[in-house]
């Protein structure tokens, strides 16, 4: 009976940060939205699979490791910021950029490149680092069994999966697309900014955390 609350827990809370609007949602819907379905599906599951390794990193304890080399982590995070950042700039540079010029450019991306862009920005969010310890450090017990570790990735997996394949399906229909297609370039930019302060954010974060550090 313990198992199963624990894993009803993890269910719940994995549900409200994975669905919380953060960069990786921002790559898929976007992806979607130029009406590329099978790019946003290889996006939407290097997503998944960061949102796995972050959940096993933290049950591993690589958290707390981390928490134990402040300044590594502080490089990570400002590095992942700066991934983030560049995504966001490169998004509103090629707002005017006609679309056929753009969706030639995205045919060329192979599947892995696709997949890569996802895994990368979910493992570019310290965010997420954060989440999945806290949320798991409150969920499971100190030590727990090997079915139950299995079970809580299982479920982060499984919790992410339907809700990008919702997100990718709903945005990717045709009604989504031409509205992307109408409102290109404010979309862009909207989407671009939202990375970019995504980035930024955690930037100013990190050198907040710098400069404590060193105090």
């Amino acid at each position: 009976m313990e198992t199963v609350r624990a894993l009803v827990a993890v269910f719940a809370l994995a549900a409200v940060g994975i669905m919380s609007p953060g960069p990786d949602f921002v790559v898929v819907s976007y992806t979607a939205m130029t009406g590329a379905r099978r790019r946003a599906g290889w996006v939407a599951s290097g997503v998944v699979v960061g949102n796995a390794m972050w959940a096993t990193a933290a049950i591993l304890g690589l958290s707390a490791l981390l928490a134990l080399a402040p300044t590594l982590f502080v490089v990570f995070k400002i590095a992942g910021a700066g991934y983030l950042m560049w995504l966001g700039i490169k998004l509103i540079r090629g707002a005017r950029v006609p679309l056929a010029t753009q969706v030639d450019t995205r045919q060329s991306s192979s599947p892995l490149a696709s997949w890569a862009r996802g895994f990368v920005t979910t493992l570019a969010n310290p965010k997420a680092a954060i989440f999945y310890a806290s949320v798991l450090t409150a969920a499971l017990p100190v030590s727990p069994a090997s079915g139950l570790v299995i079970g809580t990735v299982a479920a982060v997996v499984l919790v992410a999966a339907t809700w990008f394949t919702v997100v990718v399906l709903v945005l990717s229909t045709d009604r989504a697309s031409a509205l992307f297609r109408r409102h290109k370039a404010w979309v862009e930019v909207v989407f671009g900014c939202s990375l970019a302060g995504f980035g930024l954010i955690r930037c100013l974060g990190a050198t907040r955390d710098l400069a404590a550090a060193g105090a």
